[in-house]
């Protein structure tokens, strides 16, 4: 049969995407006129299904010939190929596409899913010499195959942590120390960039503020080299709020969602308070201390103390993300 008449396909769960899933689309493309990509997701899976739909349809984007559907239909499922499985599976895919006459996999089930469908299975690298990783190694240990995960695919894995504390603990110099040392980048504390050199501020621009310090964690998080820093978070805008304003705000699901760190470093009060025209809280930072640490508590969030000068800030901070996660690396 020609090439451009036949209707190729492949399935999987793409928990996650990853290169050894390009590769075999790009096999795939070639050996086809079109090509339907299916995702499959199962309730309780640790990866939700809409997500990695976005990911694969990003992947094809630029291919007018691929196409890329989604399925949560209730279907058996077998951590190995299985005959059992795979029969059950041809005849929801038979159903649902009549015109595929090649399947592409690197799996045995892709054998047993041709047998019962009545077509072709074209095997891609089956014994994984051009693509010698898994999905399960990535979902067990993310940052040391960082390679070989897709740029787009890489913001869903990158570690956020949150320099954080009352004023004038040195969160700004630290924030961009830790991005230098660890080879990445930052998010900066959008109350500085936005306010520039003066206080205080109503209610509409710290919502302004929020908004934008979400933002830019979005922005960012895509140019990460494995971790993000980011110079305070919701909290601290919590915590100002109320002591400005006299009442609690009420944050946007997707700020909120932006906002969640997998550690917090906070800044211990032991150095000198210095004065700024940002800053209006020196005669509270015990109080402002207790708080800070009071809010962290409450949202159940991981965080570690970093106390001392400067210098032991700086390293008690890179051993604090060395600990958890020693993959990244630091220059």
């Amino acid at each position: 049969m020609p090439e451009d008449t036949k209707t190729g396909l492949v399935i999987g769960k793409f928990m996650p995407l990853h290169n050894g899933h390009l590769a075999l689309f790009d096999f795939a493309r070639e050996r086809c006129g079109k090509l339907i990509v299916l995702v499959g997701a199962k309730k309780g899976e640790p990866m939700p299904g809409p997500l990695r739909l976005e990911w694969v349809k990003s992947a094809l984007a630029s291919n007018p010939a691929a196409r890329v559907d989604y399925t949560d239909d209730d279907l058996p499922d077998a951590p190995h190929s299985d005959r059992t499985v795979s029969k059950a599976w041809a005849e929801y895919l038979k159903r649902k596409y009549p015109e595929v006459n090649v399947i592409f996999s690197s799996e045995p089930y892709g054998d047993y899913l041709a047998e019962y469908m009545g077509i072709r299975h074209q095997p891609f690298d089956p014994d994984r010499e051009r693509t010698v990783i898994s999905g399960t190694a990535i979902r067990a240990n993310p940052l040391k195959h960082w390679n070989s995960i897709p740029a787009h695919v890489r913001p869903y894995f990158v570690k956020k942590v949150c320099i954080y504390g009352p004023e004038s603990t040195g969160k700004t110099v630290l924030t961009e120390n830790l991005a230098r040392r660890f080879g990445t980048v930052f998010v900066p504390e959008m109350a500085r960039v936005l306010l520039s050199d003066r206080m205080p501020v109503d209610e509409a621009e710290m919502q302004a503020i929020d908004e934008s310090h979400a933002r830019e964690i979005l922005a960012r998080a895509p140019q990460a080299n494995k971790v993000l820093f980011v110079d305070t978070d919701h909290l601290t805008t919590k915590i100002y709020w109320e002591d400005f304003f006299g009442r609690t705000p009420e944050f946007a699901p997707w700020i909120a969602e932006a906002n969640r760190y997998h550690l917090y470093l906070l800044l211990d009060i032991d150095v000198p308070w210095v004065a700024d025209p940002l800053r209006e809280c020196g005669d509270r930072r015990q109080q402002h201390m207790g708080r800070f640490r009071r809010e962290l508590e409450a949202a159940g969030a991981e965080y570690e103390l970093v106390s001392g000068g400067w210098e032991e800030r700086q390293r008690r901070a890179e051993e604090a993300v060395l600990k958890r996660w020693p993959e990244i690396g630091i220059l």
